[in-house]
C-alpha cells in the first residue's frame, strides 16, 4: 500500500502510514469512518477492543450545532472542514440573494476571528473557501462577534463568518454565520442548507476567485459603546475573559474612567475566592465570542442571569416605557417582575436568530435569559454583546454608591 492511499476522511492531503497508525492509536474521530481503519498495525489487544466499541457506537456526531459549527479545535473543527463550510456558506448566500433579491454578481462577505493562535489556520482556511466560491472577502482581523456583526451593517455586506469559541473551554472552536442586516443564522432551513452543501461535493459557481482585502472594525461600534463611559464610579472589576479582543476593548474603555480591570484565568469555582482576594466590586466571566457572560457580586457569589436581566431592565425602564425580549426558557416569575416595572415583555425562542428577530420587531432595549447571552441595540442593530452587558451594569451601579449585592436586593430581589 502506498503512502498516497492513506487519506483521512474530509481531508485533501495524504498522510504516511506512521501518521495513520498514530491517529488510530489516539482514537482520532475521523478514523471511525476511514476505509483503512482495519489496517491497525501493532495496536495492543486492549486498543483493538476499544476501537471495536467505538465502531459499534457509529460515526462521530456532526460538529454542527443549533448555531453553526462547534467542537474540539483541530479534532472536530479542522481547517479542511472550515474551508468546506465557508465555501458552502458563500454559495448559499449567493443563491439566496439571487432567489430572494434578484441580486447576482460580486458578493462581499466579512471574516473575523478571535485572535487565538489556534484559530489563525481556521481563518485562513475560511478565507480560502469564501474566495473559492467567488466571493470578495473583507478580513477584519481579531474582534468579537458583535464587532463583526456591526461591521456587516456598516459595510452593507451580504453576511459575515466568525471563527471563535462560543463557550468557555480553551480547546474548542466554533463557526458562526451572520446574514445581511445583520441577522444571525441559527437552526432552520438556512443552516440546514449550509450543512448539506458542506457535506456534498461543492460546485464552483465561477472559474474565478474572489478578492481579499483587510480593514479594521468600523469605529462606529467603538463610539457607540464608549459614549456610556463618563461619570462612572471607579469600580474594580475582576475579569476572566476567553476573548482577547473583548478584554482589549474593555481595558481601553475602562482606562477613560479610572475603572481598574484585573484580568485573571481561573476555574469557575475559584473565581469567588479571587473576587474577594482582589477586593473587586464585581467579577465577570466572558465566553470566547464575547457574547455570553456570568457575573459575581463583591462577595464572590454568582448572580443569576434572571436577576441581572431584571436589574438592567429596571435601570432602563426608569427612563420611560421600554420593551424587553425574554428567552422562552426564562421562568414565568421574571415576566411578572418585569411587567410590574412597567416593561413590555415579549417571549422568543433562545436561538440567536429568533432573539434577533424579536428584538428588531419590538424595538426592544434589552433581551436575554438563562443562556447568559444579553442583547443590546446599537445604532438600531440588536447584538449579543457582553461588553454592552457590563457597560449597562456599570451605568446602573454608578447611579449610587451601593455595592452590587445591595443594588440587586433593591432592584431585583429574590423570590
Amino acid at each position: 500500500m502506498s503512502d498516497s492511499e492513506y487519506l483521512c476522511p474530509g481531508q485533501r492531503h495524504p498522510i504516511d502510514r506512521a501518521v495513520h497508525l498514530g491517529r488510530l492509536a489516539a482514537f482520532y474521530p475521523p478514523c471511525r469512518a476511514c476505509p483503512h481503519r482495519h489496517d491497525a498495525g501493532s495496536l495492543s489487544p486492549r486498543q483493538h477492543e476499544q476501537r471495536r466499541e467505538l465502531e459499534a457506537v457509529g460515526p462521530p456526531p456532526s460538529a454542527f450545532d443549533s448555531e453553526g459549527l462547534c467542537g474540539v479545535l483541530g479534532n472536530q473543527v479542522t481547517p479542511e472542514l472550515v474551508r468546506r463550510v465557508a465555501a458552502a456558506f458563500a454559495v448559499e448566500t449567493q443563491a439566496s440573494r439571487a432567489e430572494n433579491e434578484g441580486i447576482k454578481g460580486p458578493t462581499l462577505l466579512l471574516l473575523a476571528g478571535d485572535g487565538r493562535a489556534g484559530t489563525a489556520e481556521l481563518v485562513a482556511a475560511a478565507c480560502e473557501g469564501l474566495r473559492w466560491s467567488d466571493c470578495d472577502v473583507l478580513d477584519l482581523g481579531a474582534t468579537t462577534s458583535a464587532g463583526l456583526a456591526m461591521a456587516v451593517a456598516q459595510f452593507d455586506a451580504a453576511g459575515g463568518l466568525y471563527l471563535g469559541n462560543a463557550g468557555f473551554e480553551p480547546h474548542r472552536a466554533s463557526v458562526r454565520f451572520w446574514a445581511s442586516g445583520p441577522r444571525p443564522i441559527s437552526a432552520g432551513p438556512a443552516l440546514d442548507r449550509i450543512r448539506k452543501r458542506s457535506d456534498a461535493k461543492a460546485e464552483r459557481t465561477s472559474r474565478t476567485s474572489g478578492s481579499v482585502s483587510r480593514a479594521s472594525v468600523d469605529p462606529t461600534y467603538w463610539s457607540l459603546v464608549a459614549e456610556h463611559y463618563h461619570a462612572l464610579r471607579p469600580l474594580r472589576i475582576l475579569v476572566d475573559s476567553a476573548s482577547g479582543p473583548w478584554l482589549d476593548d474593555l481595558q481601553r474603555l475602562a482606562a477613560t474612567v479610572a475603572c481598574p480591570i484585573v484580568p485573571c484565568r481561573a476555574a469557575r469555582g475559584d473565581l469567588a475566592r479571587q473576587t474577594r482576594a482582589a477586593e473587586a466590586h464585581l467579577a465577570l466571566c466572558v465566553d470566547g465570542d464575547g457574547e455570553t457572560c456570568v457575573v459575581w457580586d463583591e462577595w464572590g457569589r454568582p448572580v443569576p442571569t434572571e436577576r441581572l436581566l431584571v436589574l438592567l431592565a429596571s435601570d432602563l425602564s426608569s427612563q420611560g416605557e421600554v420593551a424587553v425580549v425574554l428567552e422562552a426558557s426564562a421562568p414565568s416569575a421574571m415576566v411578572r417582575k418585569l411587567e410590574r416595572l412597567g416593561v413590555r415583555v415579549t417571549v422568543a425562542e433562545s436561538a440567536r436568530a429568533a432573539m434577533s428577530a424579536a428584538m428588531f420587531e419590538q424595538s426592544a432595549v434589552l433581551g436575554g435569559g438563562p443562556s447568559g447571552r444579553f442583547w443590546h441595540p446599537l445604532a438600531g442593530v440588536p447584538l449579543p454583546d457582553a461588553l454592552m452587558t457590563l457597560t449597562r451594569l456599570l451605568v446602573a451601579l454608578s447611579r449610587g454608591d451601593e455595592p452590587l449585592s445591595e443594588v440587586l436586593d433593591r432592584a431585583a430581589p429574590l423570590g
